[in-house]
């Protein structure tokens, strides 16, 4: 199946953007297109991507009538959209620019899954996770459905977030799809609905319309383990006797895509080590 691996970035998130693409390259067990949604970047930026063999997109707005953050943005309004910007393949997978691959099985995954129910993506549900949720795992606050309910409400009003709001956050930043998915119709609906009844802060619309598409609408989706996309700000991974990131929690199956989520990419953090201790490191891809 003909696939293409598409991240965003714009020129602040260009060094984690290039963490990706090493494990990428370091990972994949044969060449696989990589396309890049160009929301900033600098000339200097996009030169080192095409010498890493990086394709470009310059995307457009999908939406209009609402108060854009910033060319940023565009990162969230043209995913629903993705067939539409990159054309041309059969399977997309979408790997965020804050995550890098530890393990290529992860990818096989996601591509097995959404080859069979059309999309694969992670919920944000795990033994290891905390029922609470914040930016880093040792800042965390109120209960994730607590948070997760009220952030629904604010887009799409009290009658779905009572159906959804309680639910597993379904995150949206690694998932595959098919290019004949009923996900990209409906989240592009959804997005568009969520971006007419906001008022306040729009980052979340994107991510939010996609868990709508998928719980709220019925796409069908192929739910995919943690470790497949750990969200660092759930739980911190461990560091095991190789160097590798893994699960927490037994059996401490290293993780596949390592995905630093909130805050937990911004500068050092003490990751566990098994066995006992902490470790002072950034969890930047080491490569």
């Amino acid at each position: 199946m003909k696939t293409v691996i598409i991240s965003a970035a714009d020129s602040g998130f260009f060094q984690l953007l290039s963490g990706l693409v090493k494990s990428i390259r370091a990972r994949r067990p044969e060449p696989i297109p990589h396309c890049v949604l160009d929301c900033g970047l600098e000339p200097d930026q996009r030169t080192w991507l095409a010498g890493q063999e990086v394709s470009l997109v310059t995307p457009d707005w999908d939406y209009s009538g609402f108060e854009v953050p910033g060319v940023w943005f565009k990162a969230m309004t043209a995913r629903p959209h993705l067939p539409r910007w990159v054309p041309g393949y059969e399977m997309y997978l979408w790997i965020d620019a804050d995550a890098w691959i530890q393990d290529w099985s992860a990818v096989a995954k996601f591509i097995a899954g959404a080859s069979e129910a059309g999309v694969a993506a992670v919920k944000e549900a795990d033994h290891a996770y905390p029922e609470t949720i914040g930016p880093t795992p040792d800042r965390h606050g109120p209960l994730s459905t607590d948070w997760h309910g009220a952030v629904v409400k604010s887009f799409f009003g009290p009658e779905v977030a009572a159906k959804i709001g309680r639910l597993p956050l379904i995150n949206s930043g690694v998932f595959a799809a098919r290019a004949e998915s009923g996900l990209w119709p409906a989240w592009s609906d959804a997005l568009k609905t969520a971006l007419s009844t906001a008022r306040d802060n729009l980052f979340l619309s994107e991510q939010t319309a996609f868990n709508v598409a998928l719980l709220e609408y019925g796409v069908p989706f192929a739910n995919q383990p943690a470790w497949c996309n750990w969200a660092c700000n759930r739980a911190w991974p461990l560091i095991n006797s190789a160097g590798q990131l893994v699960e927490p929690v037994f059996p401490h199956r290293p993780l596949g895509i390592v995905h630093m989520t909130g805050e937990t990419k911004k500068g050092s953090h003490p990751i566990p080590v098994q066995g006992g201790g902490t470790s002072l490191r950034t969890l930047e891809y080491p490569g």
